[in-house]
């Protein structure tokens, strides 16, 4: 994070996306010290306090969702021993793409829904498909960038519309 900081600035980032284990976190900290927005995708069977304070399957919270609607808590959850906000939205098939952040929700579903999609090229690119693990390189320096570019390029690949 601080050589991308380094090179292009705080301000191009327009926020952090990461797994449950991150509330909480000396990092989550250091982020939200820097002024950088942290949204974390959480797992639907995560304990998380209902408007009531009783503990609650943060799922639960939201299993009126239906595919394309999504909702944002009023107030803080309690999870562990960390205040969140919640959001939800309702996925195809019943699934849910739930997402917390320390303060206010703003695009985290956005933002998260993009670190799921950008995950899923990921590993397609590596295990499900392209493999580039079993790419013959033998450059250290050959080999520390190929990941970025096959990233860069699939990421402009998702972003790119196309033509109908």
């Amino acid at each position: 994070m601080g050589e991308f900081i380094r090179l292009f600035g705080k301000k191009r980032i327009e926020a952090v996306c990461a797994g449950r284990e991150f509330i909480g976190s000396e990092r989550s900290g250091r982020l939200r010290k820097e002024e950088i927005p942290v949204h974390i995708r959480i797992k639907n069977n995560l304990y998380v306090s209902d408007s009531r304070g009783h503990g609650r399957q943060v799922s639960r919270l939201f299993r009126d969702l239906k595919n394309g609607q999504s909702r944002a808590l009023r107030g803080k959850r309690k999870c562990g021993n960390v205040m969140i906000r919640l959001s939800g939205l309702g996925l195809p098939g019943g699934e849910l793409l739930i997402a917390a952040c320390p303060d206010r929700p703003g695009n985290a579903l956005e933002v998260c829904a993009k670190s799921r999609q950008t995950e899923t090229v990921s590993a397609c690119l590596k295990s499900r498909g392209f493999r580039f693990e079993s790419a013959h390189l033998k450059d250290p320096e050959r080999i520390s960038r190929l990941p970025a570019v096959v990233r860069i390029a699939s990421a402009w690949g998702c972003l790119i519309p196309i033509p109908h």
